[in-house]
């Protein structure tokens, strides 16, 4: 259900006309991620399902995800700074969080996925000294 889950949750992204004000759709990714991404970026990683079955259910699963979101200051045209990274990934992270947190979405198999986030962590990225680096911890119930 890695892939199904996936895919449902990155099409909400790309839809959710908040989120993509902040970051083009194009700068959401999957299992993609170019070698040198863009500023500011949405990537999903780490998934982890569990099946389970309720009566009248079989095939259901809880999915774990994490969705990242990475950022560099934003500045003006003129090089001034307009908003920290640290702001500017937490703003991300907010619209990433309004997106799938306590909300319910359906494919086209007639599966009901239902998302929650069960953590957000906030952080210097350590791979860019200038980036910051926030992260949602998620869990999808897919009812099939």
């Amino acid at each position: 259900m890695i892939i199904e889950t996936r895919r449902i949750i990155l099409a909400a992204f790309k839809a959710d006309s908040t989120l993509t004000a902040i970051v083009p759709a194009a700068r959401i990714y999957g299992d993609d991620v170019p070698p040198s991404p863009e500023f500011p970026f949405v990537r999903w990683d780490g998934p982890s399902t569990v099946p389970f079955s309720l009566s009248g259910a079989a095939g259901s699963s809880t999915t774990s995800f994490m969705i990242h979101a990475f950022a560099k200051a934003r500045l003006s045209a003129s090089g001034a700074k307009l908003e920290t990274a640290s702001d500017y990934a937490n703003r991300i992270i907010s619209a990433v969080h309004g997106v799938v947190h306590r909300n319910r979405f359906s494919d086209d198999d007639g599966r009901i996925f239902k998302v929650v986030v069960s953590s957000r962590m906030s952080m210097r990225d350590g791979a860019e000294a200038d980036a910051w680096h926030c992260l949602l911890n998620c869990v999808a119930r897919v009812l099939a």
